[in-house]
C-alpha cells in the first residue's frame, strides 16, 4: 500500500494549476490502483515517471480505463507472488519496478484510452506483468515498444503470428536473433496449413505477415520456386515475434 505522504502528493499534483492543464488528472486515479497492485505492502509509492504523461493529450475513455485495472488485477492474481519474490531477491528489480515500471503505466494507460477491441486493452495488461516480471532482463524502451505493437495488431495478427511462434520459437538461431530462411521455407507450409484450416485466405494470410513485417516481427525470405508458381513468399521469424508473444501471454486465460 503506498504511504500517507505517498497519496498527498498525488493530490497537490491534482490541485496545482500545472495538474489542471495537463492530462494527469484523467489517469490519477486508475494509476494509482495499477501501482498499488504492483506494490508490496509498506512500500512507498513511487512518483517517478508522472511529469512525461504531462504532454499527452488523448482523449480518456474510462471504460478502457477501467477494463485494463480489471484485467491487470486478474493477472496478478496468477502472476503477482513471482514479481513480489523477484523483487524481494535483487535490488535492481525492485528498482525497477519501482522506477521504470510508473512511466510504463502511464504509457498504457494513454494507449488504453484510445482503443476500440478489448482484446488489445488486455494485451497492454499483460505487457505491463511481463515488464515487470523480467525487470530490466529488457529495457523499458523494448516494453515500451511492445506497449505500441499490442495496439496496432489486430486479433487475426496476433492468432497468425501465435502459429509462426508455435512452430518456428524452437528453431530460432540464438546467435542470428532469427529462423535461418531454409528453415522458414521449410516449415511455412504447416503454418499455412494450420492459418487456413481455420478460415483464413492465402491473400490475408500474405496481408498479415507483410504487416509483422513492418513491426520487426517476421521477416520476408526469397522463395526458391519458380515465381509462376503458387507457393508462398515464406517468412522467417524474429526474436521480437518470439518475445512479443510471451509479453502478451495471459495466465489468468490459461487457467480458466
Amino acid at each position: 500500500m503506498p504511504s500517507d505522504d505517498s497519496i498527498l502528493a498525488i493530490q497537490a499534483l491534482n490541485e496545482s494549476d500545472e495538474r489542471q492543464r495537463s492530462p494527469i488528472h484523467r489517469f490519477a486515479q486508475s494509476f494509482l490502483e495499477i501501482v498499488k497492485l504492483f506494490s508490496p505492502p509498506g512500500s512507498e509509492l513511487t512518483l517517478g515517471g508522472i511529469s512525461a504523461v504531462f504532454g499527452w493529450l488523448d482523449k480518456r475513455s474510462s471504460d478502457n480505463l477501467a477494463e485494463l485495472v480489471t484485467v491487470l488485477a486478474d493477472e496478478l492474481r496468477h502472476r503477482g507472488a513471482q514479481i513480489q519474490r523477484l523483487m524481494q531477491e535483487t535490488e535492481e528489480h525492485r528498482k525497477f519496478v519501482a522506477d521504470d515500471l510508473p512511466g510504463l503505466v502511464l504509457d498504457a494507460l494513454r494507449r488504453a484510452e484510445g482503443v476500440r477491441a478489448k482484446d488489445r486493452i488486455k494485451r497492454l495488461a499483460t505487457v505491463l506483468v511481463h515488464a515487470a516480471e523480467v525487470g530490466r532482463r529488457d529495457l523499458a524502451d523494448y516494453a515500451e515498444e511492445m506497449l505500441r505493437i499490442a495496439t496496432e495488431l489486430s486479433e487475426p495478427d496476433v492468432v497468425a503470428l501465435r502459429e509462426i511462434v508455435e512452430v518456428q520459437a524452437r528453431l530460432i538461431r540464438k546467435d542470428l536473433g532469427r529462423v535461418t530462411p531454409r528453415v522458414a521455407h521449410d516449415w511455412m507450409p504447416q503454418i499455412l496449413a494450420s492459418l487456413k484450416g481455420t478460415g483464413f485466405l492465402q491473400g490475408e494470410i500474405d496481408s498479415i505477415c507483410a504487416k509483422l513485417e513492418s513491426f520487426g516481427l517476421v521477416t520476408k525470405t526469397e522463395r526458391n520456386v519458380n515465381l509462376i508458381s503458387d507457393n508462398p513468399t515464406p517468412y522467417a521469424l524474429l526474436q521480437k515475434g518470439a518475445d512479443f508473444i510471451a509479453y502478451i501471454r495471459s495466465e489468468s486465460q490459461n487457467s480458466a
